[in-house]
C-alpha cells in the first residue's frame, strides 16, 4: 500500500513539472508567432508604400506628333559628303540602301521612298512614274542643314508623307564665298565640285556644279582582280538660284536644278544568265518660283509654281 500511494506522488510530481516545462515553451511560441506576423505586416506595409508612388505633372497642351532628327551645317562640313545619300545615314530611324536602278534609297523607320516626302527648299522633289526619288541626284555641296522630321505629318505637308519628311536646306550667301573640291582615284575616277555666291543688299544669288565620274571597279573573281562590267557612271548636277528679301520677314526666290547621268548596272556575281543594265540619258530638270510672306498675326503665306521635266 505504502508502495502505491508513493508511486502515485511521483506520478503527479513529473506531470506536474511537465506542465511547468511546456507554458513556458508554449508562451514563446506565441510570442514568436506574434512577432512573426508583426515583421510580415510590416513588410506588407513597406511593399505597399514602395508600390503607391504617386508623380505628379501637367500635360502639355500641344503633344509633339513626331520627332525631328537634325543634321547641322557643322556637321556637314565634318562628313564632307558627295550626295545627299551620304548625310542620311547619320540620323537615326533611316536606312540608306542602293536599288535596282542603282539609284540611293532611304527608308525611314521601314517605310521605303514611295512613303516619303523630300524637300528642297519646301519644293517637293520625286520621280513622276514612281512617286520615289534618288538621294544621289542631289549633290551636298548646296546642303546647309537637312531636317529629317518621323511621324504621322500628312496632314500637315500633303500626301506621300506617312513614313516622314526630309527637308533640304540649300546654302544662303550672307557674305561672298567659293568652295572648291576634288577626289582622285584609279580607272579615272574623279569628283570635282564647286560652289559660290554673292550677295546684293537684298538679293542673293548662288550657283553650284558638279562632276562625279568613274571607268569602273575591280572585283576579286576567283582569286583575279577583274574590272567589274558595267560599273561605270558619269554623273552632271547644276544648280542656281536667286532669293529677293523685300521686306525682312517677306522672300522671293527662283530655282534651277539639271541633273544628268550616264551609267551601269552590274549583273550578280552568280547567275544563271547575266542580265547587263544601263541608263545611257537619264536626265531631269526643275524650275521653282515661289515667295512667302506674312499674313495676319504669326501666319506665313507661301506660294509656289515648279516645271518638273524629265529630258
Amino acid at each position: 500500500m505504502i508502495i502505491v500511494v508513493y508511486c502515485k506522488r511521483i506520478f503527479f510530481f513529473l506531470s506536474a513539472l511537465s506542465i511547468f516545462l511546456i507554458l513556458p515553451l508554449s508562451a514563446q511560441d506565441s510570442v514568436n508567432k506574434q512577432e512573426d506576423k508583426k515583421e510580415t505586416k510590416s513588410q506588407e506595409k513597406q511593399l505597399k508604400s514602395i508600390e503607391e508612388i504617386i508623380v505628379y505633372g501637367n500635360i502639355p497642351a500641344a503633344l509633339p506628333i513626331s520627332t525631328v532628327s537634325e543634321i547641322p551645317e557643322a556637321k556637314i562640313e565634318k562628313i564632307t559628303p558627295k550626295t545627299l545619300g551620304d548625310l542620311m545615314i547619320y540620323t537615326t530611324g533611316t536606312y540608306v540602301s542602293e536599288g535596282q536602278k542603282g539609284e540611293s534609297q532611304v527608308q525611314i523607320r521601314g517605310l521605303s521612298s514611295n512613303r516619303l516626302t523630300l524637300l528642297y527648299d519646301g519644293v517637293p522633289i520625286y520621280e513622276p512614274y514612281f512617286n520615289s526619288f534618288d538621294l544621289k541626284t542631289l549633290p551636298a555641296v548646296d546642303i546647309q542643314n537637312i531636317n529629317v522630321i518621323k511621324g504621322a505629318n500628312s496632314v500637315l505637308y500633303g500626301a506621300n508623307s506617312m513614313g516622314g519628311i526630309i527637308d533640304v536646306i540649300s546654302m544662303r550667301s550672307p557674305s561672298p564665298f567659293i568652295k572648291l573640291k576634288s577626289e582622285f582615284a584609279e580607272n579615272s575616277t574623279s569628283f570635282l565640285s564647286g560652289s559660290g555666291g554673292y550677295n546684293f543688299d537684298k538679293l542673293d544669288i548662288m550657283g553650284s556644279a558638279t562632276w562625279d565620274h568613274s571607268n569602273g571597279f575591280y572585283w576579286n573573281d576567283d582569286g583575279e582582280r577583274t574590272l567589274r562590267q558595267a560599273s561605270d557612271y558619269n554623273r552632271m548636277n547644276l544648280m542656281g538660284k536667286l532669293h529677293y528679301y523685300p521686306t525682312e520677314k517677306s522672300e522671293i526666290f527662283g530655282q534651277l536644278l539639271f541633273y544628268k547621268s550616264d551609267f551601269g548596272i552590274p549583273s550578280a556575281t552568280e547567275f544563271l544568265k547575266p542580265r547587263y543594265w544601263r541608263f545611257e540619258d537619264w536626265q531631269r530638270m526643275q524650275i521653282s518660283l515661289g515667295s512667302s510672306m506674312p499674313i495676319l498675326s504669326n501666319g506665313i503665306l507661301k506660294l509656289d509654281f515648279r516645271i518638273f521635266k524629265r529630258l
